[in-house]
């Protein structure tokens, strides 16, 4: 089995389950900061109500200056999100994954001089879509809670994914 590394950033995996699981369904807006276990994040991007269901974050660890890229998981009430919960069970291409990692490649583009993207992480479909990203990226730290399959070959089998 083949293994990739995986980069080694200081934002612990308790305070990216937070980000998941908690603050991702806030819909802060560009330029808000709050606090993870005492440590203030900045929200420098959203991305919401995309056409394709997708709602996604980048945060700034004020501390360190990392930047995590968080995806929102499945919201009832927007019927792409729940479209594409169906449709992680097929082999199709799902346009909300091919936009997360859009999102990711934006992102890390964008914030190139500071580092890039150092971490993805997402709740239910979130974590879906931030696994996607990290299967793609493996060199980016990637925390999930609860996360929703991937569609089928969307990675591969064999390859050992973690660090």
């Amino acid at each position: 089995m083949d293994s990739v590394s995986v980069n080694d950033t200081q934002v612990t995996d308790s305070k990216l389950v937070e980000l998941a699981g908690f603050h991702a369904y806030r819909d802060y807006p560009d330029g808000f900061e709050f606090s993870v276990n005492h440590v203030k994040y900045e929200v420098v991007d959203t991305k919401y109500l995309h056409p394709t269901g997708l709602d996604a974050l980048t945060v700034l660890n004020l501390s360190t200056k990392e930047l995590t890229v968080v995806y929102v998981g499945t919201n009832t009430e927007q019927i792409e999100d729940i479209v594409t919960d169906v449709q992680l069970l097929t082999d199709l291409s799902l346009p909300q994954i091919t936009a997360a990692k859009q999102y990711y490649e934006d992102m890390n583009k964008k914030y190139a001089s500071a580092g890039g993207v150092s971490s993805v992480t997402g709740n239910s479909l979130g974590g879906a879509l931030a696994n996607a990203v990290g299967v793609n990226h493996p060199e980016v730290k990637t925390v999930t809670l609860n996360p929703a399959l991937l569609p089928k070959g969307e990675m591969e089998r064999l390859l050992h994914y973690s660090p």
